[in-house]
């Protein structure tokens, strides 16, 4: 087996235990072919994406914190 096919392999069983942990943990259900989003799936979706952004808005902070006016400036040797 190819290197790339045993790498699509191991992506689409990652991808297809994902979404039985997903449906175990009533997260999602299965429809026919297309997992469908829970309430309470929902419901970690927005805490998590809440967690992101203030994660995102630390970074930014601390970027603007470590940047000094001299680092934009440029100098001529």
């Amino acid at each position: 087996m190819s290197r790339l096919a045993h790498a699509l392999m191991l992506s689409k069983q990652t991808t297809s235990q994902t979404a039985d942990e997903l449906v175990r943990a009533n997260l999602v259900t299965r429809g026919v072919r297309i997992p469908k989003t829970t309430d309470a799936g929902i419901a970690r979706l927005r805490v998590y994406e809440g967690h992101f952004d203030e994660y995102l808005e630390g970074l930014l902070e601390a970027l603007e914190e470590s940047e000094t006016p001299m680092s934009h400036q440029h100098y001529d040797n």
